[in-house]
């Protein structure tokens, strides 16, 4: 099997998880800008006393920052395990040729 048909089985094998991996990574943009939005419209609208106001938007910023850091990560760590199953594949692989040979 060539590289090429190798790696096309593996994006077949787990189309579900990456795409899953994939959502996850623009949904945690989409908290970031989320964030971002809603502490500038509390800046900008907000009828607060001025350290309220910034307690607010610290801690929307704050949330947006912490959505997409989880986010992210949780997609990276999918990523991870695909590429601990192809490195177990391929040593196993490896293996068997070298039992066999």
């Amino acid at each position: 099997m060539s590289e090429y048909e190798r790696r096309r089985t593996e994006r077949d094998d787990y189309a579900t998880l990456r795409a899953l991996a994939r959502l996850q990574g623009l949904t945690g943009y989409a908290s970031l800008g989320l964030g971002i939005l809603g502490a500038a419209v509390v800046v900008s609208l907000a009828d607060l006393p001025g350290p309220a106001k910034l307690a607010v938007t610290l801690i929307l910023l704050l949330a947006g920052w912490f959505g997409y850091f989880l986010l992210r990560a949780q997609a990276q760590m999918i990523y991870i395990l695909f590429d601990i199953a192809r490195n177990s594949r391929i040593s196993g692989e490896r293996l068997e040729g070298l039992s066999a040979g």
